[in-house]
């Protein structure tokens, strides 16, 4: 498989802090790759560099041989980037079919309003209430919604079990190995190791802004108890 994602050496500061030392990964087309690490490790860091939305930045990072550092921000969904933040972002005084309906569709890999609500059945029932009534895990599946109507090629998540009840868990790893049946490539930044584990195909374990270890699926068990304890879990 070819890599649909490359990033070398990436730095990245807030102000005079210097969060990101020289972060490498590859995600290949068709993967689902997990960011594991705690809270300060840098992950959130490390997807919002990818997409332009850290001020300073420097190294390498090739989206389908584009250089992103050298594109704009407001071009990278027309590439097929797809970003679900951990605030997931979605308008609150605009309903659901509303807040579907804001990003402009682009490519043939765009999922229908029909399509959306096979995927997430409680949208449809909910297809005209506002954002401010959505309960958490209903905000959460419109988040993830929006982005795969525009057609996306890589889709990055923050943490997207976060709070939620464990049926909503469960429905979200659902969606997302549907998702990766289809094509679609994944990048996530999970701490819930006991969900990403069954998902990924590679893993990243952040500490400290660096990449400390990496490893496949096969590789898993034998650093499944330092995980535990990394996570605390």
């Amino acid at each position: 498989m070819k890599n649909i994602l490359e990033v070398r050496d990436l730095h990245a500061w807030y102000g005079e802090s210097h969060v990101l030392h020289g972060v490498d990964l590859q995600v290949a087309e068709g993967e689902t790759v997990t960011l594991l690490g705690t809270n300060g490790a840098g992950k959130t860091t490390t997807l919002k560099s990818i997409l332009g939305l850290v001020p300073k930045r420097a190294g390498h990072i090739h989206f389908e041989g584009v250089d992103l550092l050298r594109l704009p921000m407001h071009k990278m969904a027309s590439l097929g980037l797809g970003f679900v933040p951990e605030d997931r972002g979605i308008f609150p005084g605009l309903s659901v079919r509303e807040n579907l309906q804001l990003p402009p569709v682009h490519g043939r890999a765009a999922f229908t309003d029909e399509e959306l609500f096979e995927l997430f059945p409680n949208l449809r029932e909910r297809e005209h209430a506002e954002g401010t009534t959505l309960s958490g895990g209903e905000q959460q599946m419109l988040a993830i919604a929006r982005p795969l109507r525009s057609g996306v090629r890589l889709l990055m998540l923050d943490e997207p079990t976060e709070g939620l009840a464990p049926l909503i868990v469960e429905r979200i790893g659902h969606v997302l190995r549907i998702l990766k049946s289809k094509g679609i490539t994944i990048l996530l930044v999970e701490q819930n190791f006991r969900f990403a584990e069954r998902l990924a195909d590679r893993f990243y374990v952040m500490q400290h802004g660096r990449i400390a270890d990496s490893f496949d699926a096969a590789g898993l068990d034998a650093r499944r108890q330092s995980l535990y304890k990394l996570l605390s879990l």
